[in-house]
């Protein structure tokens, strides 16, 4: 029987790097929010991460960037994850490509874990001076 996990924290980053040898992860440029040209946005890049623990079994883990006064999805996306041992981490990675922000404010970012949410963080899209 499965196990939800938790999440140990949500981050935004422009990328991730895996260190060949140790396979450590480093987190580049990490960000809450972005400055855009015009809205709807141009297509915007990034990865979102999360360290995972607790957890027991095969879990669907899928994350929704959503704005949070209509609940509207801007993006989704969703993996599998296979916990042996409640005490390892396992690492959740999204790969975002092409994500288009229909309006400038604030966003939610929700991280679920077979349809519950284990984590979220606010994300801003300003627009710019033009």
């Amino acid at each position: 029987m499965a196990q939800r996990p938790n999440a140990i924290g949500l981050h935004v980053c422009e990328l991730l790097i895996f260190e060949e040898g140790t396979g450590n992860a480093t987190l580049a440029n990490c960000f809450t929010g972005r400055v855009v040209d015009q809205v709807p946005s141009d297509p915007l890049s990034f990865v979102i991460f999360s360290a995972l623990t607790d957890g027991q079994g095969t879990v669907r883990v899928e994350v929704r960037i959503q704005r949070p006064d209509n609940l509207e999805e801007v993006y989704e996306d969703a993996m599998t994850v296979t916990f042996n041992d409640p005490l390892h981490e396992v690492w959740c990675r999204f790969f975002v490509r092409g994500c288009i922000f229909p309006i400038d404010g604030e966003y939610q970012i929700c991280l679920f874990a077979d349809g519950e949410v284990i984590a979220q963080r606010r994300f801003t899209i300003q627009l710019g001076d033009e």
